[in-house]
């Protein structure tokens, strides 16, 4: 996977993790707009490893069919990051995650309808990849409105950014995965209506193969974004494992959902 170059640092966006905003250049020579996040000099090994869980995070999304911005590795030089006034003095140069910034979004705390939502069932999507990854953050502000138009009029598209696993290694081992991972937002679990939109989702994380796995963490620096605490050969198979609990987990909590009618 080609490695993008930056060309024009803009701001720190999140302080905690110095996820930044960016201009960078492909081999083309094409101006891409980015969000990236940097692996942390002050914590290399816990960050390298919440950048490998977000690289994954994507690629189970993407193999689910839930939408997501365009996404891919990026070279930081330390040319680049000297660059930057020391705003990003604690960032470690080489591989940072990007995804590619969305023009005309929405902002908090704007969330439209249902019926003016192009893929609502999409929030039943993203519930089951945040089970799978274990990821208890899912708030309005890592979700993009973005306009969408059809053949009906104006409708927004719902986008998934901040993909990433949390507690990785802790539950096979236990046997259980503890719990489903819902939306904090009641606006998003409302939009879901009926038990059934799960039903594509659930089926699509229980059939997670253990070599596309491993072949989607080959491509990633494995080595830059090591974390003891992440063994890379054990995480398609813990993957496919929590893919197998996620249906029983999150099936027992859909009366968090208020929009479902359980008596139906």
């Amino acid at each position: 996977m080609e490695s993008l170059i930056p060309t024009e640092f803009v701001r720190v966006i999140v302080r905690g993790n110095l996820t930044f905003e960016a201009y960078a250049r492909d081999s083309l020579g094409k101006t891409l707009h980015l969000c990236v996040k940097p692996q942390i000099l002050s914590r290399a090994e816990e960050s390298g490893g919440r950048l490998l869980g977000e690289w994954l995070g994507y690629k189970i999304a993407e193999s689910i069919n839930l939408p997501t911005p365009p996404y891919g590795l990026i070279n930081l030089t330390r040319e680049f990051l000297d660059s930057t006034g020391g705003q990003l003095a604690d960032v470690r140069a080489g591989t940072a995650f990007w995804c590619e910034w969305q023009e005309g979004k929405f902002e908090f705390p704007f969330m439209p309808s249902r019926s003016a939502i192009a893929n609502p069932e999409s929030v039943a999507g993203v519930t089951v990849l945040d089970t799978v990854q274990f990821n208890n953050d899912r708030r309005e502000d890592n979700l993009l409105v973005l306009p969408d138009f059809d053949a009906s009029g104006e409708k927004f598209l719902l986008m998934y950014i901040d993909n990433g696993w949390l507690a990785w290694g802790q539950f096979r081992q236990s046997g259980t995965l503890p719990a489903a991972m819902l939306p904090q937002s009641y606006a998003m679990r409302s939009i879901v209506q009926n038990e059934l939109e799960f039903g594509s989702y659930f089926v699509m994380v229980e059939g997670l193969d253990r070599e596309v796995l491993a072949k989607h963490l080959e491509l990633a620096p494995l080595q830059e974004w090591a974390d003891p605490a992440i063994p890379p050969s054990e995480v398609p198979e813990e993957a496919v494992w929590r893919g197998s609990q996620t249906r029983t987990v999150v099936t027992r909590v859909m009366d968090r959902f208020p929009s479902i009618d359980l008596n139906c």
